[in-house]
């Protein structure tokens, strides 16, 4: 299993991935799903995912709040 978290600040594209993950990829596992930057940060640091599909465009920058905490990541970029 592919252990994967969505980082999204729509719910509408959150519940969308869900679906099409759920039909077309079965081998990939919804650990989790987080509508803003800290509270992705914190779910990946809880989860420790394989995959992480995430909103390059939110309302927060995931420049500075990712750049803070990507030495604590365990996974590649």
């Amino acid at each position: 299993m592919i252990r994967t978290v969505i980082i999204d600040d729509e719910d509408h594209i959150r519940d969308s991935l869900e679906k099409l993950l759920a039909r077309h990829c079965p081998q990939v596992m919804i650990c989790g799903t987080a509508c803003s930057v800290a509270s992705g940060i914190r779910i990946i640091q809880e989860m420790h995912p394989d995959l992480v599909l995430l909103d390059i465009e939110m309302k927060e920058s995931w420049k500075l709040a990712v750049g803070n905490h990507l030495k604590q990541l365990a996974f590649p970029i």
